[in-house]
């Protein structure tokens, strides 16, 4: 095993002893100034706004824990002495947050404009943090970090313990009850609520995950996609142009190329120039013989004839059927077409509780729904 994973690895069990040991005790950052302290709660009580700078700090300490003569603040191979803080993150550090499902970006810490700066991360950093309490709270643990007195490992212990702490605030028990049977009308009004009701932030996920779990029950059933593979979803923070992927829920052939796409839009209108821009996704990949376009604002009867039109140049163009569509009537037609729509329901249950990505706030509305229909 690397250093790096392997101090990562001792650091992690020691702080997960210290969770299970007492929930009470070991949150307390307890061997900081006091300077240290207010940052350090500033960015572990907000890892949901803040991933990226959780990711950068505890990158920069396991490098420089390695290597301790490296001012980790100098976190590009361009700076006077830097070193390459992103493609450390890529290889070690989000890999490892990833494997233990404690929070963490997508590929990097550093794909993020605010952090990608080229500028030390020292109390003149040019970047721009929006939230200046964090941008304060970084450049100070940074700082500390670089010069402080503190041992090291007690930041990176308490990183991981909050980082646990979070992730096992998330963990909710969501049950479906196998006895209960819902017809397709009633899955449709439970969906809704889910989609209508949830907080603001994050609730584009929601449909995302209910197409994903529609195409988990249409991949084994129909005829279409036998031999063809689902492939996983990639996090929600992840562009398709970065990922890959040509949409939001991919289906590939069995050699790997691409067979079917799926954007999911989330209170946005498709217009013509929005299937112009899905298109480029898929224009130079010749094995993609279907695209959907898919949004919670179902297209009016005047809308649906400009982007008919589109459809048609595309497929004349590319030979693949380009379909935009009401998403709440596709889940709708596709729940008629599989066998047991409770597969669908496990499907998606399962998804919402086991999505990194989503708030709490959604798990429990969705436990919420199940439980009192």
């Amino acid at each position: 095993m690397d250093p790096y994973t392997q101090t990562l690895e001792r650091v992690y069990n020691d702080a997960l002893n210290r969770f299970t040991e007492s929930d009470s005790t070991f949150l307390q950052p307890l061997h900081f100034t006091d300077e240290d302290r207010a940052a350090l709660t500033y960015i572990t009580d907000n890892i949901d706004n803040s991933k990226a700078v959780y990711t950068v700090i505890i990158a920069s300490i396991v490098y420089k824990m390695i290597h301790p003569d490296q001012d980790v603040r100098y976190h590009q191979a361009s700076l006077p002495n830097g070193y390459s803080g992103r493609s450390f993150d890529t290889k070690y550090i989000t890999p490892f947050l990833k494997s233990k499902k404690i929070p963490h970006m997508a590929e990097s810490g550093w794909l993020t404009r605010s952090l990608e700066q080229n500028y030390p991360y020292d109390r003149s950093y040019n970047g721009q943090i929006r939230d200046p309490e964090l941008r304060k709270s970084f450049l100070q643990i940074m700082d500390s970090i670089q010069n402080g007195n503190t041992g090291l490992e007690h930041y990176l212990v308490y990183m991981l313990e909050k980082g646990i702490f979070t992730q096992k605030a998330k963990d909710v028990d969501i049950e479906r009850n196998q006895s209960t049977r819902f017809s397709i009308n009633e899955i449709m009004t439970m969906l809704n609520t889910h989609f209508s009701e949830s907080d603001s932030v994050g609730t584009a996920r929601l449909p995302v995950l209910a197409v994903y779990s529609i195409y988990q029950c249409i991949t084994a059933q129909l005829g279409r996609y036998s031999g063809k593979d689902l492939k996983e979803m990639a996090s929600h923070t992840t562009s398709d142009l970065r990922s890959g992927d040509i949409g939001d829920v991919q289906v590939n052939n069995a050699d790997g190329n691409e067979f079917e796409g799926i954007e999911v839009k989330y209170g946005i209108r498709i217009t013509p120039q929005l299937m112009l821009d899905s298109y480029e996704k898929f224009r130079n990949k010749p094995s993609v013989e279907r695209y959907y376009i898919l949004s919670t604002i179902e297209p009016s009867e005047l809308e649906r004839q400009a982007l008919q039109s589109v459809s048609e140049t595309i497929f004349d163009e590319h030979g693949a059927q380009f379909i935009a569509n009401g998403l709440m009537n596709t889940i709708k037609y596709y729940l008629r077409l599989i066998d047991n729509t409770d597969h669908f329901l496990d499907h998606y249950t399962t998804n919402i509780r086991n999505d990194s990505v989503i708030k709490v706030e959604h798990k429990n509305l969705w436990k919420q729904i199940i439980e009192n229909r």
